[in-house]
């Protein structure tokens, strides 16, 4: 792709002009300023777009005058991977992340750099309980499974995998820490900014049992008895 090219083309690509947006619209960043070359632009705002940066250094001071996070590498004990580690070992470069939920995750190095929307933000003065369900859904089913088999399998297939959202215990559950089981988007919409999102979703959970989530639900100091449903639920998330 040709800077001709890239700059007459991925300005006015939806995944771009609505994450440009949120940089515009929540911190005042220009992105268009930051961006040399745009080298893929993917369809999905969970994948966001790469690019090379003008100044990957000024670029860096930019996300740390806006209150994005670095991604710590750091091992419990010097032995057991933290969950930051496990996070950041599917980043290129050093990654950025942007509190709340949801939140942009920035990861930035020399050669390429990419910025996407993570659904499940989880960094909240360190790495907070909703880790899991971001590594489980958006890590693991989204990108490491379904992603792949988008090669293979034809689009609508690939669509309707990608509308199925594994569930762990998590904060944004009606009773936080208290399921695990699916849900599947039927219907979901994002503001301009992708400030907020609401999803129509079929929810398919088994609500824990003390035995099997107290560890999780003492975060919360919470108690409740085990049962299995099926249920449509209309969910309007966001900061």
């Amino acid at each position: 792709m040709s800077d001709d090219l890239a700059f007459s083309s991925y300005r006015f690509d939806p995944v771009y002009s609505q994450i440009s947006r949120r940089f515009r619209d929540l911190y005042g960043i220009d992105l268009n300023s930051h961006v040399h070359k745009v080298l893929k632009l993917n369809r999905r705002l969970e994948e966001g777009f790469d690019f090379v940066a003008k100044s990957p250094g000024l670029w860096t001071q930019a996300l740390v005058g806006a209150g994005f996070q670095r991604d710590d590498r750091d091992w419990h004990l010097g032995l057991i991977p933290s969950i930051g580690l496990i996070a950041a070992g599917a980043t290129h470069g050093q990654g950025f992340r942007e509190e709340g939920s949801p939140s942009l995750h920035c990861a930035v190095a020399a050669d390429r750099c990419n910025v996407h929307l993570d659904n499940v933000g989880f960094r909240l003065s360190g790495y907070g309980p909703d880790a899991p369900q971001h590594i489980v859904d958006e890590l693991i089913w989204q990108d490491k499974i379904v992603r792949p088999l988008r090669r293979i399998l034809p689009s609508f297939a690939s669509n309707i995998l990608h509308r199925l959202h594994p569930v762990v215990p998590n904060t944004r559950q009606m009773t936080p820490f208290s399921a695990v089981g699916a849900e599947f988007d039927l219907v979901s919409v994002r503001s301009k900014n992708l400030q907020q999102s609401l999803r129509l979703t079929i929810d398919a959970t088994h609500s824990c049992k003390n035995s099997t989530c107290d560890a999780l639900r003492a975060l919360d100091g919470r108690k409740i008895e085990g049962d299995n449903r099926l249920m449509l639920t209309i969910k309007f998330l966001g900061n």
